[in-house]
């Protein structure tokens, strides 16, 4: 029963162990995700604002053409 008990608490420390030196990894993998993610969310909003502006144009075009055409 002793040793059932010291093996348990060496799995347990040992477990802590490995999970905290797995912690610098997932960090980093957390980090680079979300610069990723944001990177790629810039990208995406300057190219929906340049569509934006574009149909704007394009519809200020089409209203004075057609005013003129009437």
């Amino acid at each position: 029963m002793l040793n059932k008990a010291r093996e348990t608490g060496t799995n347990f420390i040992n477990n802590i162990i490995n999970w905290i030196s797995q912690l610098p990894g997932k960090f980093s993998n957390w980090l680079n995700d979300t610069i990723s993610k944001v990177v790629s969310f810039a990208s995406d909003l300057g190219q929906r604002a340049s569509q934006a502006g574009q149909s704007m144009v394009n519809n200020i075009i089409n209203a004075v053409k057609k005013d003129i055409k009437t």
